[in-house]
């Protein structure tokens, strides 16, 4: 087997020599590319060290009080009645109105008159009054928006604001009381 290996390398040898002076006589600066004999050997693993075992701590559990929620009610909760005018289309318009505010300050109401509908919306804590309605008008549903201003002293309310709709507009004013 020595024999076979040595006269392997030999033969390779004079290949090699035969290609450099090959090359030589081409007139090449450059020499041809050599291969060096590798050896391979097994691949070897380390063995990667166990993790050492811990303890975890027993769960610490800390009691939290939440304080319950409160609900701010709005200073406006109540009613509200009254009356209002304007013109539509040119003519004059009138008629009463009465709306309820519920203790979020949400508004419902409803409105008779010249033309009748309803009315929904809300008012703020500082008693800005925004509701969108309907009007039966002619067999055809408006919509007219109410805004205004409500105040409370005590229990007894009071508001005045503007209604307005296509080609209509007028005034408002109520009293009412407050249920706080």
């Amino acid at each position: 087997m020595k024999k076979s290996i040595s006269a392997l390398v030999v033969i390779c040898s004079m290949v090699l020599a035969l290609l450099l002076a090959s090359c030589a006589s081409q007139g090449s600066t450059t020499p041809p590319p050599t291969t060096q004999p590798t050896t391979t050997s097994p691949a070897t693993t380390t063995p990667t060290p166990s993790p050492t075992p811990t303890t975890t701590p027993p769960l610490t559990t800390t009691e939290t009080t939440v304080p319950p929620t409160t609900t701010e009610h709005s200073p406006f909760q109540g009613s509200l009645d009254g009356t209002w005018t304007g013109e539509s289309g040119g003519s004059p318009v009138s008629g009463t109105f009465s709306i309820i505010i519920d203790e979020s300050g949400g508004v419902e109401g409803t409105f008779t008159g010249s033309f009748s509908g309803s009315v929904v919306g809300q008012v703020d804590v500082l008693g800005n009054l925004n509701t969108t309605g309907t009007a039966l008008i002619g067999g055809m549903n408006v919509e007219v928006r109410w805004e205004g201003t409500l105040t409370v002293s005590g229990n007894a309310m009071s508001g005045n604001g503007t209604w307005t709709g296509p080609f209509m507009a007028g005034t408002f004013t109520g009293a009412g009381t407050t249920t706080q």
